[in-house]
């Protein structure tokens, strides 16, 4: 248990509300005015070196990381319930998502941003990253990202075949091709909701000994909405600057529509994820707790909305990883736990 509720309590300390670290005013609040001047410069020197790649993972906003990590730990949950596994074997089994994800998430943000590198210059939100501001070559990150994505190999190795393959697809096909998908289709959120479930597949196939998939395939439609849900919401904050840039994206398509069109796929996420819990035999808990729960959330966000305010979008879309993700676990924990 010691596993889990640390891995939880590390998430939320990352993805509360509260305002984000600036990397770069560290050393000011980190070393106490006694410190030999010396090592001031270094500790400058060296918070000054390694923040473009915490910038380049976006360790500084972990929101993303947590999207990816929800599905998964929502399908494990689900699937320990099912196989009845031990708290302590799924507890290691979450911690190791967790961790999994976090490197993951940073592996698909260094190969989106080498890929991006000229089109985030041209927006807003975006020029300051570190590739496209300049701060370090598209070969160091290369040379950073690939460690990572063999530590999400060998992390694949330690569960099974299945898995391994499963989770293979996602890393070096799916994340691969997303960053092009906005160059070709008004829908990269589409291919977006694929990459960033697919470790509800991996964790239950991680973890499952019978060939009982489809609570895990609904799962993953479900969580599809959810990611047309609320990237179509995160893309709205640049709709000015993609038009110039000739970025395409879900926001643009639906234009005025935008708003209804985000509630249609809300009302589908909670219907598919009702459905999964049907097929995978949750208990009350899991329906009152999170479709129930999670159905009065999505309420609330769809009543903040205002799609022309780029605040008001980013709010929509760091709620669903800050809060919503929570609200759906916590279901399919305390069911797993009755």
């Amino acid at each position: 248990m010691n596993l889990c509720t640390g891995s939880i309590h590390i998430a939320l300390q990352f993805t509360s509300s509260a305002p984000r670290p600036q990397f770069k005013n560290m050393p000011a609040k980190v070393l106490s005015k006694s410190t030999p001047p010396s090592c001031q410069k270094l500790y400058g020197r060296v918070v000054q070196s390694i923040t473009p790649f915490m910038q380049l993972s976006r360790l500084d906003m972990l929101c993303g990381s947590m999207l990816v990590f929800w599905p998964t730990a929502w399908s494990l949950t689900m699937a320990a319930r099912t196989e009845k596994l031990s708290l302590e074997t799924y507890s290691i089994y979450l911690a190791l998502s967790f961790i999994g994800s976090v490197v993951h998430h940073s592996v698909a943000c260094v190969w989106n941003d080498i890929v991006d590198i000229e089109l985030d210059r041209q927006v807003e939100r975006t020029k300051k990253r570190p590739l496209a501001r300049g701060a370090m070559g598209v070969s160091a990150a290369l040379v950073y990202a690939v460690p990572q994505a063999a530590f999400c190999l060998g992390l694949l190795y330690l569960t099974n075949p299945t898995a391994f393959f499963v989770g293979s697809v996602g890393l070096f096909f799916l994340d691969t091709v997303y960053p092009y998908m906005k160059r070709i289709t008004y829908w990269p959120q589409a291919w977006l909701g694929i990459a960033i479930n697919w470790g509800a597949l991996v964790s239950w196939t991680a973890v499952t000994s019978s060939d009982k998939i489809q609570p895990a395939v609904v799962l993953l439609a479900a969580t599809w909405c959810w990611t047309m849900h609320y990237d179509t919401c995160y893309g709205a904050q640049d709709k000015k600057d993609d038009v110039k840039a000739g970025i395409k994206s879900t926001a643009l398509l639906f234009k005025h529509n935008t708003h209804r069109v985000v509630a249609g796929f809300s009302a589908s996420f909670l219907a598919l994820l009702a459905y999964a819990g049907y097929l995978n035999g949750q208990g009350a808990a899991f329906f009152f707790i999170s479709v129930i729960g999670c159905a009065f959330h999505l309420a609330w966000q769809l009543s903040r909305l205002n799609i022309d305010d780029s605040r008001s979008c980013f709010e929509i879309f760091s709620s669903n990883g800050n809060r919503l993700g929570y609200i759906v676990w916590l279901g399919c924990f305390v069911d797993y736990m009755l």
